[in-house]
């Protein structure tokens, strides 16, 4: 998949297939193209009494498969993005990424009392642990806003509804294939379920590796003709060790490419950061890096002013192109 960023900064590549990515809101735990559709439901009876239910809704695609119903329960669970695999860095390090979020549909206050990670390789020899009991991050409130600034750490009393985590980590190179396991335990402060937990056990692979001489980018154009003193230049990819830009379903596999002048700049007036023009990769082509067949295209969304966020857009345009081979 190729975009075009919504600021215009860079240009944002990515090379997942169009199954689980989408460009959306910078809140990764919502995808505009979204394969389950959770509903908490609340039955009553006409004396008070009630229980919480859970449905489940598979969302179709035309010409792929319906997808599997979530193992989850009620009245919380655990959410993680998939598949967990190991990629290659362009450093020759193997990297694991494991991204999660505790699901609070309840609106009730909880205690998080422990949250872990664990990756067993093939010879079943731990090749990560980790606790992020005390290590949360808390970006939406109960209504679904942002919190701001957001809050980082432990998770008590607090009715928040998707605490989430991240783990990143170089594996061995001898990693070949393994198991993970994440387990999460909370404590209701009313009702009837005090203590509640879930976990999920996951095959891990390796990712498969698409190997490039170069990028498919020539000479930048400027001002209406290449000019050699203007390169392109990717990074900020895969291989963080916490949230960041690209810590979100839709980026996950992605690098911004951006292009840059003999002074290692990508702009040309500091003092214009929120003009588009001011930025050299606006008006440049956008070049999939992979081959494929385009699914569709979002072109209705207003651009960013430069490096400030527009109000009035609610999204970011982008072309979805899904690679069989992948």
């Amino acid at each position: 998949m190729a975009s075009l960023n919504q600021s215009s900064r860079f240009l944002r590549s990515t090379s997942t297939d169009a199954r689980r990515s989408r460009f959306g809101p910078p809140l990764w735990s919502v995808s505009n193209a979204p394969k389950i559709g959770a509903f908490p439901i609340k039955a009553v009876t006409a004396s008070g009494k009630y229980q919480y239910l859970l449905a489940q809704a598979p969302i179709t695609h035309g010409g792929f498969p319906s997808p599997a119903l979530l193992p989850i329960n009620w009245p919380g669970f655990l959410g993680l993005q998939g598949p967990v695999e190991i990629v290659k860095l362009t450093n020759g390090k193997l990297w694991g990424t494991v991204v999660g979020q505790v699901i609070n549909g309840t609106g009730k206050i909880l205690d998080i009392t422990h949250i872990s990670v664990k990756l067993k390789d093939q010879d079943n020899a731990t090749v990560q642990k980790g606790n992020f009991t005390t290590n949360l991050l808390v970006d939406q409130d109960i209504l679904g806003q942002p919190v701001n600034p957001p809050l980082n750490g432990a998770v008590l009393s607090n009715n928040a509804p998707l605490p989430k985590f991240y783990d990143g980590f170089e594996v061995p190179a001898t990693f070949k294939k393994g198991t993970l396991k994440v387990q999460a335990d909370v404590k209701f402060h009313e009702g009837t379920l005090d203590c509640y937990g879930d976990a999920r056990t996951l095959d891990v692979k390796l990712a498969p590796t698409t190997v490039m001489g170069h990028l498919p980018y020539g000479v930048p154009v400027i001002g209406g003709m290449p000019n050699p003193a203007f390169r392109c230049h990717w990074g900020n990819g895969i291989g963080g060790t916490s949230f960041n830009a690209h810590s979100y379903p839709d980026h996950r596999y992605s690098y911004d490419i951006g292009v840059f002048d003999s002074n290692n700049q990508t702009f040309k007036d500091p003092a214009q950061m929120d003009k588009n023009d001011n930025y050299y990769c606006w008006g440049q082509d956008v070049l999939a890096l992979i081959s494929g067949k385009v699914l569709f295209i979002a072109n209705d969304f207003e651009d960013n002013f430069g490096n400030v966020t527009n109000p009035n857009s609610k999204g970011a345009n982008a072309v979805v192109i899904y690679n069989q081979e992948r």
